[in-house]
C-alpha cells in the first residue's frame, strides 16, 4: 500500500492512496466512528461493520470499498477513536497504523509539533479517481466547515435561504446514503458548494460555490 500525505491548506492534510480499496479499508472504522448512524462514538471490529453494511446497504454484500472516493475526519476524532479501539481490542489494524504513522510523519516534516494536529483535519482520496479535484474540493469543504468559524457561519446563513422542502428532500437522500444525522447539514453545504448529484436543481447553489471558492482562495494566500 502506497500513501502520500500533503498539507494543502493550513491544518488540512490530504492523504492519497494508490487504490480505492486501500483508501476505504484504511479509513472505514475511523470514518464510521465519526458519522455512522449505528456505530458513531463506539469501538467496533471490522467484522461487525462488514455485517452491518452488507445487511443495510449492500444487499447482502460488503460493497463499501466500491462506493466511496473520499473521506474526511477531524484529527481529534481520529485520536478519540484510536484510543477507544486500542482499549477495547489491544491494537489497531495494520492499515490504520500505517495511515496514522504517515500523517504524524508529515506533520513533523512540516515543522509542526504534535499540538498542531489537535485542530487539524484529515482528508482521504485515491489516485485512480476520475474526479480527483472535485472529490478533494468536496472534502475540503468539510474541513473548512469544521476548522473555520467564518466559513461555517456563512454556510449556515446560505442554508437558511434554501426552501425547507428542499432541505427535507436532500436530508432524506443523504440519510439513505448512510450519513448520520449529526453531519447532515455539513454534508449539504459540501455537496451544494462543490459537487454531487444531491445538489442538482438547488436554488442558490452558485452562492454556495462562490462562498467556497472565496474561502479556499483566501486561505491559500496565507
Amino acid at each position: 500500500m502506497k500513501i502520500k500525505v500533503k498539507e494543502i491548506i493550513p491544518k488540512i492534510f490530504v492523504v492519497t492512496f494508490d487504490s480505492r480499496y486501500n483508501l476505504c479499508m484504511s479509513f472505514v472504522r475511523m470514518q464510521e466512528y465519526y458519522e455512522s448512524p449505528e456505530f458513531r462514538g463506539k469501538a467496533f471490529t471490522l467484522d461487525e461493520f462488514i455485517e452491518y453494511w452488507a445487511i443495510n446497504y449492500g444487499n447482502g454484500a460488503f460493497t463499501y470499498p466500491s462506493v466511496w472516493d473520499g473521506f474526511n475526519i477531524p484529527f481529534p476524532i481520529v485520536e478519540e477513536w484510536s484510543t477507544k479501539c486500542e482499549e477495547a481490542y489491544g491494537e489497531l489494524r495494520d492499515k490504520e497504523i500505517e495511515l496514522l504513522k504517515a500523517i504524524r510523519e508529515e506533520n513533523v516534516k512540516n515543522g509542526h509539533d504534535y499540538t498542531y494536529l489537535q485542530d487539524s483535519y484529515i482528508i482521504g482520496v485515491h489516485s485512480k479517481s476520475k474526479d480527483l479535484k472535485e472529490v478533494i474540493d468536496h472534502e475540503v469543504a468539510h474541513a473548512l466547515h469544521y476548522i473555520y468559524n467564518g466559513y461555517r457561519e456563512s454556510c449556515e446563513k446560505l442554508l437558511e435561504t434554501v426552501p425547507k422542502s428542499t432541505i427535507k428532500r436532500v436530508g432524506r437522500t443523504l440519510t439513505k446514503m448512510g450519513y448520520g444525522q449529526n453531519i447532515i447539514k455539513d454534508e449539504m453545504q459540501a455537496y451544494f458548494s462543490t459537487e454531487g448529484y444531491v445538489h442538482e436543481g438547488i436554488r442558490g447553489r452558485k452562492e454556495f460555490e462562490k462562498n467556497f471558492r472565496k474561502f479556499k482562495k483566501g486561505l491559500k494566500k496565507n
